[in-house]
Order: structure tokens, then sequence, then C-alpha cells
């Protein structure tokens, strides 16, 4: 189908499909192809250990369907982490180009007024460069909000690992009040 064969309905359609694709855990799923150690270091342990628990749960109905069930119809489709991995990015980097240009600027915060060309426009419809530009910058963007995560997460650990060095245990502070 190409992109003027794409009724308006049809448009809103997958923009609510992307929507929805963006705001689970999809993300989770592409966690390691996101945070590199190339470009983060260490902290891609930490995201790998946070895709090894969203794996060992039960994924959600609309995961299931778009990443375990096509490869399950297919015979002999194994489900590999490269698989989810993969898959979950394509997923996330075709969500974002059915986005509308001010989904992305309101997500990102932006305050300053859109350009009068993008009102209304789908990210799909601008030109491979805006479209390439938008899809990196957005995604750069969550990165960095797992990343924040990541480290607070990592924070927190660490705050624990301190906490049973240096404190007292709850049973040790009941005893001496």
């Amino acid at each position: 189908m190409k992109k003027e064969e794409i009724t308006p309905e049809q448009k809103e359609e997958f923009r609510e499909l992307a929507l929805k694709n963006l705001g689970g855990t999809i993300w989770k799923y592409a966690t390691p192809k996101l945070v590199t150690s190339e470009q983060y270091g260490q902290l891609s342990e930490i995201a790998k250990g946070t895709y090894a628990e969203t794996i060992s749960e039960r994924p959600e109905q609309d995961i299931y369907e778009k990443l375990f069930l096509p490869q399950l119809a297919e015979e002999g489709g194994a489900i590999t982490s490269p698989y989810l991995q993969k898959m979950s990015l394509k997923i996330i980097q075709e969500s974002i180009q059915m986005l509308k240009v001010e989904d992305i600027y309101n997500f990102i915060g932006l305050e300053t007024a859109m350009k009068e060309d993008y009102a209304g426009k789908y990210v799909f419809e601008l030109t491979k460069e805006e479209v390439g530009n938008l899809v990196g910058s957005y995604m750069s963007f969550r990165t960095s909000d797992i990343v924040k995560g990541l480290l607070d997460k990592n924070k927190e650990g660490i705050k624990k690992n301190l906490e049973g060095i240096l404190c007292e245990s709850k049973e040790q502070e009941k005893q001496t009040a």
C-alpha cells in the first residue's frame, strides 16, 4: 500500500496502534539493542538484566501477538533473544513512522512553536532524511530515559548493598531500642 492510498481513517488507526506499541513494554525487549556497550559501557550489562527480567515474565497480550505469535506460526520458528530484540526494535522503528510529527514534538516536550510545514503530518509522509532524523532522535530520547531508569536502579542497588554493610538490621534496631 502506497502513502497516497492510505485514507485519513487508516492513518489514524495506524497512529493509535503505534502509540499503543510505543507505550508498552516493547522498549524493554529492545533494550540490549538500544543500550549498547559501545555507547553506554557497563550500563549495557544492567540493560541486559532488565531484558532478562522482562523475558522471564509472561508477555502482555499485544506483545505476544506481535513478537511471539508470528514466529510460533512459522514451522520451526525459534524464539531466540536476538530474534526478540531485532523484532521489537523493528516494531519500534515502524511505529515511530506512523506517529504524527506533533506526537514526537509533545513527547519530547518542545516548547518553541512547531513549523507550519509539519502541522498535521505523519512522520511517514516526510522526506526520507526527515524520517531518519525524527526516528533516530525519538529513539535516542527514549533510550536516554531508559538509561536514566537503569542508573536509578543501579543507584538503589548500591544503596541497598551499603545498607547491608553499614546499617543495623531491623531486628538489631528493635533489640537496642
